[in-house]
């Protein structure tokens, strides 16, 4: 009778077991589920959201945003796609801001919309974006010592290339990249080309990429 009883208590002990484990698993396999489909849906939902913020920008700006995983990057390119257009004749209040930012405390009244303003324009997007904060200047290949030198940019990385003024002196113009044309040449978004705030291929000669942002 002894040995029965003992019997009897370990068969309901290992039922009880046997319940327990099986109700921990279905528990635990219910909250992975859940957290699983929760993901999908938030990167369903973040994917439908990147797709409304970019739809009406150029497709240039829409490539470049697909090509980089960086958050902040891709606001970066966000941001800079709204100064599109601005120019010298309609918003000389925006550019002078450019260079306020751009020179800081050496900023002086002398500058106008008027003042060669590619890097002014540049040099204010990084600021924005929390870079540079302590660079000053007017002139495009001081970029060449900022940063990190890149041997093939990414979207939102500055881009220096040369200018040759009408006296024949070798000076510099900046953009930042957005993506390589059919030719192999770099499509920039650039402050003064024609006097405003355009996309464009650049032909020139380069002189340097520089990478600003960090992280791609």
């Amino acid at each position: 009778p002894r040995d029965t009883e003992t019997t009897k208590e370990d068969w309901s002990l290992t039922e009880f077991v046997k319940t327990i484990w099986g109700k921990m698993k279905d528990f635990v396999t219910n909250v992975f589920t859940d957290l699983f489909k929760k993901d999908k849906t938030t990167n369903t939902e973040i994917s439908k959201e990147e797709e409304y913020k970019n739809k009406n920008l150029p497709p240039e700006f829409q490539e470049a945003i697909a090509s980089v995983e960086n958050q902040k990057r891709k606001d970066f390119l966000r941001n800079i796609a709204k100064d599109l257009g601005i120019n010298e004749k309609e918003n000389a209040n925006k550019i002078i801001g450019f260079h306020k930012k751009a020179k800081g405390k050496e900023f002086e009244t002398r500058y106008t919309e008027e003042t060669a303003w590619c890097m002014s324009w540049a040099l204010s997007k990084m600021k924005e974006a929390g870079k540079l904060k302590d660079k000053f200047s007017f002139f495009s290949k001081d970029a060449l010592k900022w940063g990190t030198k890149v041997k093939r940019p990414v979207a939102g990385d500055l881009v220096i290339v040369e200018r040759i003024t009408e006296d024949g002196e070798k000076m510099g113009h900046i953009g930042i990249f957005l993506k390589y044309a059919p030719n192999g040449n770099p499509i920039l978004i650039s402050g003064n080309i024609g006097d405003k705030v355009v996309i464009h291929t650049e032909n020139r000669k380069i002189l340097g990429f520089r990478n600003i942002l960090g992280k791609a």
